[in-house]
């Protein structure tokens, strides 16, 4: 099966491979408990990159059996879009899952601020340049 780009999070934190960041504590809360997007896949393991902006995008390790797949979701974190009804643009830096909706919602970075709504995928439209969606780095 075909991770890539896939949204979700981990079954088990007990079953993140080496190396283990340190702050990992299966036993409490924190950014490995949140919801990932897998960025690479090599056979039957799975790079997962947090969707948590204040932690980095920080990413570990895991097999794809313990990866709880909801979906792909339409834009990516740091993918450049339009916002048609506002008539504004800006980065994607908050990817989640809605629930009760059953879909994803993101939150944009305008530049100059951020988002304070939410926003779907029929509210969005991605920046293109050249054929290819244009994506800015993520802070460091």
């Amino acid at each position: 099966m075909n991770y890539l780009h896939a949204y979700g999070s981990i079954k088990d934190v007990k079953a993140v491979l080496p190396p283990v960041p340190e702050d990992i504590n299966p036993n409490s809360c924190g950014w490995w408990h949140g919801n990932f997007l897998v960025i690479e896949q090599n056979g039957e393991q799975l790079l997962l990159q947090s969707t948590n902006e204040e932690q980095g995008y920080r990413t570990l390790r895991i097999l794809a059996e313990n990866f709880h797949a909801v979906g792909r979701p339409k834009y990516l974190t740091n993918d450049m879009v339009r916002i048609p009804g506002k008539n504004r643009e800006g980065r994607i830096y908050s990817v989640t899952w809605h629930g009760k909706r059953n879909c994803f919602r993101y939150m944009v970075d305008y530049g100059d601020r951020k988002s304070t709504c939410w926003y779907f995928d029929e509210d969005l439209e991605k920046l293109e340049v050249g054929g290819e969606v244009k994506t800015k780095e993520a802070k460091s």
